[in-house]
């Protein structure tokens, strides 16, 4: 689990970036641009759907850092759709995932500070770290 203060931090920020408009587009812009394999991921998806899937599953992260046993269902989901054997995530985009994700939580929380930024990575991590762990 993570710490009251930094799922706090979180929850306010994602709030906070849930609320403007763009939010999920320039996070899907960054991150797609990221690395050209994951631009290759994204190449026929319904990229609505998976802003809703994105939205949800941050949800389901924090709820998981929380230790509610929902989020552990999900992440669970999650790590059994993303191996080898379905989706074909690599463990090395979920760097690239973060560090997307980390730069728009900063344009879109106009109250982001290095403390908030420090709370996301460390959140995160947490959640990003049991996928890697929980490939099949």
């Amino acid at each position: 689990m993570v710490d009251k203060e930094t799922i706090a931090a979180v929850k306010a920020s994602y709030v906070r970036c849930c609320l403007k408009k763009n939010f999920f587009d320039d996070f899907y812009e960054d991150f797609i641009n990221s690395d050209p394999g994951i631009a290759e991921k994204f190449k026929n998806t319904d990229m609505p759907r998976q802003k809703t899937l994105l939205e949800y599953g941050i949800l389901m992260m924090i709820l998981f850092a929380e230790g509610q046993g929902i989020g552990a269902q999900a992440m669970k989901r999650i790590a059994t759709t993303h191996d080898i054997r379905h989706y074909k995530i690599e463990a090395k985009w979920y760097s690239f995932w973060t560090e997307s994700l980390l730069r728009i939580v900063v344009k879109h929380d106009k109250d982001c500070t290095d403390n908030i930024l420090q709370a996301w990575r460390k959140l995160i991590g947490f959640g990003t770290d049991y996928l890697k762990r929980n490939y099949i």
